[in-house]
């Protein structure tokens, strides 16, 4: 769980599969097909690179599933702020009102502006009054591409893949950074990162 601000973001649905499988980053790091000595670490690899992705991008690859939650419906006039993208859908809203009731938010209180990461309130809607707890406010939502390796970007594949070559040959730790640095892949998960990037 990663503490932002005020709220909290908690991943609680992990994704299914991952955006790369064994063979294709076996073929980058010139690993023959026939040759599985290394393929738990290769796997290994592949999960600890989505997830550096994902830290760093602010993104989420594969379907998942977060929880925010917060002590107060926090828009500050331009709607709540979500924090990984890219959102599909909003599964709840739930919050406790002045006598501590757990209660859903209706959907015709609210809407997802999924390509800003938003939640806003329709028209002539008010946010309700909450108990003021730290956990006043549940948002329950799935992000990501899609269930599977096709809907992912390739850049997001790149980086990856710039992420598992590196930790294959620099698994000791004691490799010239001059030779194995991380500067592509830096340059490239910036370019994911920010969606105005040119």
């Amino acid at each position: 769980m990663e503490e932002l601000l005020n709220y909290s973001l908690t991943r609680t649905v992990a994704p299914a599969s991952e955006p790369l499988t064994t063979a294709e980053a076996k073929t980058h790091l010139n690993i023959a097909a026939s040759d599985t000595s290394h393929d738990s670490y290769v796997a290994a690899l592949i999960q600890k690179a989505r997830e550096q992705v994902e830290h760093d991008s602010g993104m989420a690859l594969i379907t998942q599933t977060w929880t925010h939650v917060s002590d107060d419906f926090e828009d500050y006039g331009d709607g709540i702020q979500l924090t990984r993208r890219p959102i599909q859908s909003i599964t709840s809203i739930v919050y406790k009102d002045n006598a501590g009731t757990a209660t859903t938010l209706p959907t015709s209180v609210y809407a997802l502006d999924a390509a800003r990461q938003r939640i806003l309130l329709k028209y002539n809607q008010l946010w309700p009054t909450v108990r003021g707890d730290w956990d006043a406010v549940t948002i329950t939502y799935v992000a990501g591409f899609g269930d599977n390796a096709s809907s992912v970007p390739m850049l997001a594949k790149q980086c990856m893949l710039l992420l598992i070559g590196y930790d294959f040959e620099n698994r000791d730790m004691l490799a010239n950074e001059t030779i194995y640095n991380r500067k592509a892949y830096e340059d490239l998960v910036i370019r994911l990162a920010r969606s105005s990037y040119p």
